[in-house]
């Protein structure tokens, strides 16, 4: 080997020892801004808007929230990670980060400042952990607007002022058990809170804590009503809130989940599941294109036919209760297990009947996706006509005697199958003629004069006329009667109808005249 060779790959080789000893070398190539927020924490942020919090013990505490390191990088903050064991989150630590979508709170965690999350908006859903024994001052979500869950730590004692103030998307929330106090307008203009669920040794809550709840229905209390109508807070529930003493909100919880399906292609596939809860509403989905996909009626049953491309495909269900909690099923899959195979198990029959009459044909078929042609036999070849329906009618006349028809029947993988010939024969033909003949009229100018014709045959058509300048003139639709208003120039004029049948015979009504008296 060359000696450039030699030394490009020995460069090659040290990259690489590099990179591998030092992968963080990466990663600095794409960090925005960092700095220290702690003695043994730093912070770290990308390019792509994600915040990084590392090391151990407790941030910085910071007067107030113009002092936090990122201030200046609130908007570009999209998502925050904790690496350490951090206890602590500062006074106004993430105030006014309007686009950070989500934060995953470390379970090291035991103290949240006042307003760490103020006007966080695009936040939807927070954990505290169950260590965080403390938030210590108002607004910690206040404004957080698009926040539709949260999980309260089982140890916190006190629900500080203004905790959730203006969270319009919160719909039910629980209180835990160590809670005892809840501040100020703690749930202040939470606008689509449905339903609270409070602990039995609560003792206090706070002036205007569910103001402006318009949407709030239900608020289950441990205790006894004489505890709750003396907190301070009582005054502004809604009077037609329902308050239920002694009591938790009903669990929501699915109790039978849907099965697998095992089945041959043209079967019927039924996922049901059971579900407990309160004013459950369904949501059935299917897994295509990467993502679940609506579909069905609100039921805790959906049925579909089964194909071959349903081989594979899942389903489940989101059920939904009327405080706004849900719970999702389990996955069931459709397995094909055979194919159905494709034949006609009832053939077409023969037609005999009278000139008029209505020949329906009809085949009964087996398999997979169906779809129907049908098909008469003229000049030599088959020719299609008719619906994609397992019948076909015709209304007959003497051309169609002895006239053939067909059914081809295909599946969804193309296949086909051809029906049985089934021929129409004449019986008999009703005789054309007419029963009833339009009559004379007689009445003043502008009465209105109607003329008809009764006559039996079949396929039978009308063609009205009246006599003038020495010729029959037509007039009319093809209709069994005729109106005209009557002006002094009808006076003497004469009308009569030709009927025809589908054959092409024909015959001439009598003649009716109009006087004018």
């Amino acid at each position: 080997m060359s000696k450039c060779k030699l030394k490009l790959t020995s460069v090659f080789l040290t990259i690489v020892l590099v990179l591998t000893l030092f992968p963080a070398y990466n990663s600095f190539a794409a960090t925005r801004a960092s700095g220290t927020c702690g003695n043994n924490v730093s912070w770290s942020l990308s390019d792509t808007g994600v915040l990084t919090i590392s090391g151990s013990g407790n941030m910085t505490a910071w007067d107030n929230r113009d002092s936090v390191p990122w201030k200046e990088y609130r908007e570009n903050i999209k998502s925050v990670v904790f690496s350490g064991s951090v206890t602590s989150i500062s006074k106004g630590s993430f105030y006014g980060c309007k686009n950070l979508t989500s934060i995953n709170l470390p379970e090291s965690l035991t103290y949240i400042g006042g307003s760490a999350f103020y006007q966080c908006e695009s936040l939807t859903r927070i954990v505290i952990p169950n260590n965080v024994t403390l938030i210590d001052g108002s607004s910690a979500f206040e404004g957080c607007s698009s926040l539709k869950s949260i999980t309260i730590s089982s140890k916190l004692t006190k629900i500080p002022n203004y905790f959730l103030y203006g969270c319009t998307n919160l719909t039910s929330i629980t209180i835990p058990n160590n809670v005892t106090t809840i501040g100020n307008r703690a749930f202040y203009n939470c606008s689509n809170l449905r339903s609270i669920t409070l602990p039995a040794g609560l003792t206090g809550i706070g002036e205007s804590a569910f103001t402006n709840c318009d949407s709030l229905t239900d608020i289950y209390f441990g205790g006894t009503r004489e505890k709750f109508i003396k907190f301070q807070g009582y005054s502004s529930i809604n009077k037609s809130v329902n308050i239920h003493y002694g009591t938790t909100a009903p669990s929501l919880s699915i109790t039978s989940h849907p099965k697998n399906y095992s089945g041959a292609a043209g079967s019927k596939a039924i996922f049901s599941l059971t579900a407990q809860g309160t004013g459950l509403t369904y949501q059935w989905q299917y897994y295509s294109g990467g993502k679940w996909n609506n579909f069905g009626s609100n039921s805790s049953q959906v049925s579909l036919t089964v194909s071959n491309a349903h081989n594979g495909m899942q389903y489940r269900c989101i059920v939904k209760d009327s405080y706004g909690k849900s719970v999702t099923s389990n996955v069931a899959t459709i397995t094909i297990t055979g194919s159905q195979s494709l034949q006609i198990t009832t053939q077409p029959k023969n037609y005999s009947g009278a000139v008029g009459s209505k020949a329906t044909f009809s085949v009964v078929a087996q398999g997979t996706g169906l779809s129907y042609q049908w098909q008469y036999y003229s000049g030599g070849t088959w020719i299609n006509f008719g619906s994609n329906k397992p019948t076909a009618s015709i209304t007959v006349s003497n051309s169609h005697n002895g006239m053939q028809y067909r059914c081809i029947v295909k599946d969804s993988s193309g296949r086909s199958v051809t029906s049985s010939v089934a021929t129409i024969k004449i019986t008999s033909t009703q005789t054309l003629a007419i029963t009833s003949h339009p009559k004379d009229y007689t009445g003043s100018v502008g009465s209105r004069v109607t003329f008809s014709v009764v006559a039996q045959g079949s396929g039978l058509s009308y063609q009205w006329q009246y006599y003038s300048g020495g010729t029959w003139i037509n007039f009319g639709t093809n209709k069994s009667t005729a109106s005209l208003t009557v002006s002094r120039s009808h006076n003497g004029v004469k009308y009569r109808c030709i009927v025809k049948d589908s054959s092409g015979k024909s015959v001439t009504s009598n003649v009716a005249t109009i006087r004018i008296t």
